[in-house]
């Protein structure tokens, strides 16, 4: 996602660049311009707003294991210090480079989720659910699916119990395993 955007961001700088006197054989219009400069703004605007997002959300997620909160709070420290820094370049006009940063912030702030137990368990659920939306329309795709959405759903009630029993890494590596599975089943759906 943050690659594709990027790409795009880096043709379109270089078609408003061109255009500021550069080159005079390949006048764009006003109006094409304009939209180009909008297009640039929403893009990465779009890209920090998924990076504060999820580090927001990993930030409200709970920290059950007590010898993972120094790792949470160190990653989303790191998520925090990328987005300032996105944020500096994208005022600098380097927004190639913000891309980068809001990307870097994404992930510090997946893996603060990821740490925190409770954001593995809440991406294994949403995972479920987009899983349970994506059905292929053929049997043998349908039965696999299922299955996988089964096996998913099975991993992360014994991922509740172990959190009861304060079993954290038996409880992480259940919610991980229920994230991976649904993670296949969507990609088995969609014929990745």
């Amino acid at each position: 996602m943050f690659d594709n955007e990027k790409q795009a961001v880096g043709k379109l700088v270089q078609l408003i660049n061109k255009q500021n006197g550069k080159d005079k054989n390949d006048q764009v219009s006003a109006a094409a311009l304009a939209a180009a400069r909008q297009a640039v703004d929403a893009m990465v605007e779009a890209d920090r707003l998924l990076a504060v997002t999820l580090t927001n959300d990993a930030a409200g997620m709970t920290v059950v294991d007590p010898k993972r909160k120094d790792q949470v709070a160190r990653e989303l420290a790191a998520a925090l210090e990328e987005i300032v820094k996105g944020n500096v370049e994208r005022d600098a006009g380097n927004f190639e480079k913000a891309i980068d940063r809001y990307r870097e912030a994404w992930g510090h702030a997946g893996q603060a989720m990821e740490q925190s137990i409770t954001g593995t368990r809440f991406l294994a659920q949403l995972a479920i659910a987009k899983a349970q939306t994506t059905v292929p329309s053929d049997p043998a795709g349908q039965s696999k699916v299922t299955k996988e959405i089964a096996q998913a759903r099975s991993e992360l009630t014994a991922g509740d119990a172990d959190l009861a029993t304060n079993s954290w890494d038996k409880a992480r590596e259940r919610f991980k395993k229920a994230l991976d599975t649904a993670l296949e089943a969507i990609d088995d759906a969609v014929g990745k």
